[in-house]
């Protein structure tokens, strides 16, 4: 797959998965703590739009070859390093992947109070996040 058509789709999955978790009702008042089906089915998304983040993240730290990241949230740090992200966003986007790692790994307990109140703004970072990879891809050579 061309490193065009992978940016392509992975910005398409993460637009996909921030609207299914605005569609949940998962924004709407109290309804992320109160309703477990809501949160399940917004964290699951949350899960999947992090992760086609990252390894869109990934896949042009690699392609531009710089330094390998530890972690997730050191990818985007080395974007940012690189010129190719926004400092700030580059750290919201570690914040993310840490809140993903706990999602996914259970190292911890999840505040569902804390993550409806940052949810809104972390939909928002994934999706500044998406558009600043798509453009800054590279034309597409029709191939």
């Amino acid at each position: 797959m061309a490193i065009v058509d992978l940016i392509v789709a992975k910005v398409d999955a993460i637009r996909d998965h921030a609207g299914r978790i605005r569609r949940s009702g998962a924004l709407d008042g109290d309804r992320f703590v109160t309703d477990q089906l809501v949160q399940d089915a917004a964290l699951f998304n949350y899960v999947q739009a992090t992760q086609a983040a990252v390894d869109l993240a990934a896949h042009v730290v690699a392609e531009a070859r710089w330094e390998t990241p530890r972690t997730m949230a050191e990818t985007f740090a080395i974007l940012a390093k690189h010129g190719g992200l926004d400092g700030d966003l580059a750290k919201h986007l570690g914040a993310i992947a840490g809140l993903r790692n706990l999602v996914v790994h259970r190292y911890g307990v999840v505040d569902a109070g804390r993550v409806q109140r940052d949810l809104d703004a972390d939909l928002v970072a994934l999706e500044r996040f998406a558009d600043a990879m798509l453009a800054a891809a590279p034309a597409s050579d029709g191939a």
